[in-house]
């Protein structure tokens, strides 16, 4: 069995808060949680915690980090021992999540074609939202380090390919500050599935940086399975689905419009899970040739127990970036893709959406507009870029950018690159502690989302979200 090696880095930890040298459960370090699971049948799992590099990753200014700060950081760790050939998996003790500030912790899988690192191999630990669930209860500073590390015990399950479960164990679905302690054991279906990390035939399926998220082979149920989709369909209420547009090459920026909506009278409550990183959300993509797959998140998140509200006047609207997964491109032959969406509401109930077309266009290798759009599109900073739409990317990778979307203003590319550009503006503008600067790229912000507004494939929650950023910023 190869040793694991838990590379620890600190981001934007404040300085009244101080974390512990090693972490520890119950009075055993979380390595023996796994080790005294996974040795029963053939040696059990190594894994060593590392702080050699845990304050080298220069974290971005302001509160808070987001997802493609974490990508970075990610990449930046392993850089720093890029020589290192053990299984590995880097863990980032943090301050807050921008997206949900209530979470205490989440795996992450890579979300380009960079090669730095592979599926499984990012965990982000939140200590404010843990400090401050602890601070309602009132308790001590041992139980502090102790959901910290209970929580890195979750992530890393996850980044061993372990799945939610509802019983209490260390990947209980909904855990707490309250009754984390007694969750610090394995089921016995998951002590099963990490004996088998020694089997070469079944290593892949279970170290971290082999298969995605959920790809399991034939130890469990993989993420293609559809087994839910059997569960009773809901009459009340409904999830429309389209793209943002209808044709695209492979490598273009495509993302799903979801609106969940209701004709009945009264509200309904649902899950706040809408999003692949959540078991309860799927969306299922059928190729050209028939193959019928769940599309694979970045993320892998726990239930947070928090619910919208759905009626009649009020509909929830949403995008979702779906033209990379896994590393790789969502859509990559050419032809007509069928896109489905579903959301569980409960055990027996589950939202099922209308199907979605789209047509991927061939591609023209040689063709001057092709390959320009191309190699504008297709770098690892452009995607994040397009996908989070937090920041700019660097001058150079801008301008390629900017000169794609003027020599193609009227197409959907032209669209994407203009809306992503005002809202990492703004975005930008939240985080800059200089109010002159801020204010600056406000004002850009402001310029660059009023000119997408007027694009014909905005869309109508692209374009909810501008109206509400714009009257947000008046000044």
């Amino acid at each position: 069995m190869p040793e694991i090696v838990c590379q620890l880095s600190e981001l934007k930890i404040p300085e009244a808060i101080h974390l512990p040298v090693t972490f520890h459960l119950e009075g055993k370090e979380i390595s023996e949680y796994f080790r005294d699971n996974s040795g029963l049948r053939s040696s059990p799992l190594d894994i060593t915690f590392d702080s050699s590099h845990r304050f080298d990753v220069r974290p971005q200014a302001g509160l808070g980090v987001d997802d493609w700060q974490l990508q970075d950081a990610l990449g930046s760790l392993f850089r720093l021992d890029d020589k290192r050939k053990n299984p590995r998996v880097g863990v980032f003790l943090t301050d807050i999540y921008t997206s949900h500030p209530d979470a205490f912790g989440f795996m992450f899988d890579r979300d380009t074609n960079s090669g730095d690192y592979g599926p499984r191999q990012g965990c982000a630990i939140f200590v404010l939202p843990i400090l401050n669930a602890l601070n309602r209860l009132n308790t001590a500073i041992r139980d502090f380090d102790e959901l910290v590390a209970y929580t890195i015990a979750h992530e890393l399950g996850h980044a061993f390919n372990l799945w939610h479960v509802s019983k209490p164990s260390f990947l209980f679905e909904s855990p707490d500050a309250r009754t984390f302690r007694n969750c610090c054991s394995f089921v016995p279906e998951h002590a099963e599935y990490l004996r088998h990390a020694s089997d070469l035939d079944y290593a892949e399926f279970i170290l971290p940086g082999g298969t995605p998220f959920g790809s399991r082979g034939p130890l469990h149920a993989s993420a293609g399975d559809d087994s839910f989709l059997r569960a009773k369909d809901s009459h009340k209420l409904r999830i429309h689905i389209e793209t943002t547009h209808d044709e695209f090459h492979y490598f273009e920026p495509v993302e799903l419009n979801v609106t969940l909506l209701t004709q009945e009278d009264g509200d309904f409550k649902v899950p706040d899970e809408i999003d692949p990183g959540y078991s309860s959300f799927a969306i299922w993509i059928t190729h050209p040739n028939g193959e019928r797959v769940r599309f694979h998140s970045t993320h892998q998140y726990c239930p947070r127990g928090k619910s919208v509200s759905i009626s009649k006047s009020s509909p929830f609207r949403r995008d979702i970036s779906i033209f990379m997964q896994k590393g790789r491109y969502t859509f990559p032959a050419a032809g007509r893709y069928r896109i489905q969406a579903t959301l569980r509401v409960s055990s027996r109930v589950v939202i099922q959406s209308n199907t979605a077309e789209c047509e991927v266009l061939p591609s023209k290798p040689g063709s001057g507009d092709f390959d320009a759009s191309r190699q504008a599109l297709c770098s690892p900073e452009s995607i994040k870029f397009l996908r989070y739409k937090s920041r700019l990317p660097i001058h150079r990778r801008l301008l390629s950018l900017e000169s794609i979307r003027e020599k193609h203003w009227r197409s959907p590319s032209g669209c994407a690159i203009q809306y992503a550009i005002g809202r990492a503006l703004f975005s930008m503008s939240e985080r800059h502690s200089d109010q002159k600067r801020a204010h600056q790229l406000r004002h850009q912000g402001r310029q660059s989302l009023e000119r997408a507004a007027s694009h014909r494939f905005i869309g109508k929650h692209r374009l909810d979200v501008i109206r509400l950023l714009l009257e947000q910023n008046k000044s």
